[in-house]
């Protein structure tokens, strides 16, 4: 009997953790600890990960429930 199914489920399941995130710079794949980039040849450091940032419709979003927000205080006056 042979146990090579019970190694392939178990590297399925590793696959979606492979260690890998895109450069900030480049967007190629580099090792999650790896401080360079060897696609784009630049250092990582905390200073060029961006923060996150909203995305333009996620602003349009809040900015048209705010003023649907205001419109109806304002009309129950």
């Amino acid at each position: 009997m042979r146990d090579d199914d019970d190694d392939d489920e178990a590297w399925d399941e590793d696959d979606e953790d492979d260690g890998y995130v895109p450069c900030p710079h480049c967007g190629e794949p580099m090792y999650e600890e790896a401080g360079y980039c060897s696609s784009c040849e630049r250092w990582i450091s905390r200073e060029d990960v961006s923060e996150r940032k909203l995305a333009p419709w996620m602003i349009f979003v809040i900015v048209a429930l705010l003023a649907t927000f205001i419109l109806g205080a304002f009309r129950a006056f």
